[in-house]
């Protein structure tokens, strides 16, 4: 099937810098990111993948509303079989839609709107039909130490620029918490060594995400770095044969050149025994979390507060919504007086600053990342840590 004027449509959305769906996001001004960019062409592409693999669709600017009806009724079908991953897709789907239609015309790439079932309608299906993206169904889980280094490793030894350029990425990614799409975009600049600092720009929502290191990660950047100009790319991949020989690939194919050599690699050492689950680059980012979040616990209660009033402090819309978070938790009290004395847990401040880590500044989000078998691991191992003990 031809994607060129699908495709076509998101590199003008990118181009031009739209503005997301949301009224708040419009009121805002709030652009796409690259990554939600990528992502909504990536589930197009999959849907129409599958229409043409099962039902031989070779044109989808003729499909029809209870085509895309169908498809939706067979992907819950094999979600209710077991495949619960497919709940991320369709989720996420009804978004990638309704934003492709919203800019397809003005792209100038088709002459109408295509035929999409209202983005309501769809999520009440999903509703209806009792399809839920859960922590506990997730198929990506967060990623062991022990297991990204193997992949790290395996990747490195294939001995290919491609292969080194994917573990940087990865590792990277398992330092930091910023995504393989921040990975690919940093320049040399955004590093500063001297204080430790990073700056993943056009992050996600579009948002710079400025964060201080760790020691591994201030060496694994210093290292990337040394000898390349302020300017420079941290991470390339240079095309090998034809006539791009020697250019540098795009982010968007650098982003999918990596992906399958790290699911080529995990794959591998899972046959052969060498990993205890499935690395991907999203797991990574999750195994940060957990490593994040658990050294934040050795902090007392005071110290975290601290350390969330000073980012509140350096950026007002994150200070807005640790008020909304709070303010919503004080709400499900009955009694004013008791929900005026309710403060942020040990746990609420760990997720929060964990959340700002990873550049989602949700709690809500934190549950995906911060799961329910994570804190049973440690109310079973480490109880003392949820404490507020000056003594850590």
């Amino acid at each position: 099937m031809d994607f060129t004027k699908l495709d076509n449509v998101f590199k003008w959305m990118k181009a031009n810098k739209v503005t997301g769906m949301s009224k708040k996001k419009k009121d805002n001004g709030s652009g796409f990111s690259n990554g939600t960019n990528s992502k909504y062409k990536y589930e197009l592409h999959t849907m129409y993948n599958y229409m043409e693999n099962h039902w031989g669709v070779t044109d989808f600017a003729k499909l029809k509303q209870k085509d895309y009806f169908r498809y939706y009724d067979e992907r819950i079908k094999e979600y209710h079989e077991g495949n619960t991953s497919v709940a991320y897709h369709l989720r996420g789907l009804d978004d990638a839609m309704a934003a492709f239609n919203h800019y397809c015309v003005n792209a100038g790439e088709f002459q109408y709107k295509l035929k999409f079932p209202k983005k309501e309608k769809l999520s009440h299906l999903m509703d209806e039909m009792n399809v839920y993206r859960k922590a506990k169904d997730s198929s990506v889980m967060a990623a062991s130490r022990k297991d990204v280094v193997a992949v790290c490793t395996y990747l490195r030894e294939m001995k290919t620029q491609a292969g080194s350029v994917a573990a940087d990425a990865l590792w990277g990614e398992f330092l930091t918490g910023r995504r393989i799409n921040a990975q690919l975009r940093h320049k040399v600049g955004n590093f500063n060594e001297e204080e430790g600092s990073l700056t993943s720009c056009g992050d996600n929502g579009g948002k710079d995400n400025f964060g201080f290191l760790r020691s591994e990660a201030i060496e694994h950047y210093s290292k990337l770095c040394e000898g390349k100009r302020d300017g420079s790319p941290i991470l390339t991949i240079q095309y090998q044969l034809g006539t791009k020989a020697g250019q540098d690939k795009s982010i968007e194919k650098m982003r999918v050149h990596i992906s399958e050599l790290i699911k080529t690699a995990s794959d591998t050492l899972i046959e052969e025994g060498k990993l205890d689950n499935p690395v991907t680059s999203h797991s990574a980012r999750k195994g940060f979390a957990q490593e994040e979040a658990f050294h934040l616990l050795h902090k007392t209660k005071k110290e975290l507060e601290k350390e969330l009033d000073k980012i509140a402090g350096q950026d007002p819309k994150l200070k807005s919504k640790f008020n909304n978070v709070l303010k919503n938790i004080r709400d499900k009290f009955k009694n004013p007086k008791n929900a005026a004395k309710r403060e942020f847990t040990k746990k609420e401040l760990v997720s929060l600053l964990v959340s700002v880590s990873i550049s989602h500044s949700r709690i809500d989000v934190m549950r995906y990342y911060l799961t329910k078998e994570f804190w049973k691991g440690v109310e079973e191992n480490h109880r003392d840590l949820l404490k507020n003990n000056p003594n850590l």
